[in-house]
């Protein structure tokens, strides 16, 4: 393997890049070097690099950006899965996941060594939040005190606000009245 020291034997079998030398002696004596350069060993599994998961609270699909490297043979495949058992191929290093859960991404590069990874995507909220008025006078009165009870199994809520003219919003949760409208 060093071009200096000789082992017997007819084959070799190496797992890193570099050159190996063989000789050859007859019974006369006379002798026949060669090498050979060994340089299509990958060993070395490929990176891949997760971005794009929401980290603030999002009523669409998240966006997730894949990067993925392997410097020696190459990328072969980028798959994903939601089950960690079925997988499907990633396209243009992109995957838009529209529903909480994890997922599972396998990058395979060409000598077949595998990078596995998952992320949790828990910041997507699509349901709009519960809204309960209580308050408007079932019998004639001066006035009415409305209340607003907001409610979000996912993401809370964020603010509460009424409305006078259905146009301008003021921030609360209560507003008293004394018109009908």
């Amino acid at each position: 393997l060093d071009g200096k020291s000789w082992i017997a034997g007819e084959s070799v079998t190496v797992n890193t890049n570099g050159t190996v030398y063989f000789k050859a002696t007859d019974a006369a004596g006379n002798v026949t070097t060669e090498s050979v350069l060994v340089d299509k060993i990958d060993v070395v599994a490929p990176t891949l690099v997760i971005s794009g998961n929401a980290t603030d609270w999002t009523n669409s699909a998240v966006l997730l950006n894949l990067t993925t490297v392997d410097a020696a043979s190459g990328i072969a495949k980028i798959e994903y899965s939601l089950d960690n058992q079925t997988w499907n191929a990633v396209v243009d290093n992109k995957l838009s996941v529209s529903a909480n859960g994890t997922v599972y991404f396998k990058v395979t590069d060409v000598a077949g060594n595998v990078t596995t990874e998952s992320v949790v995507v828990d910041k997507i909220d699509t349901v709009a939040p519960e809204l309960e008025i209580s308050g408007n006078a079932a019998q004639w009165v001066k006035s009415v005190t409305l209340n607003a009870a907001a409610s979000d199994s996912a993401s809370d809520i964020a603010k509460v606000e009424y409305s006078l003219d259905g146009k301008s919003w003021i921030a609360g949760e209560s507003v008293t009245v004394n018109t009908n409208g």
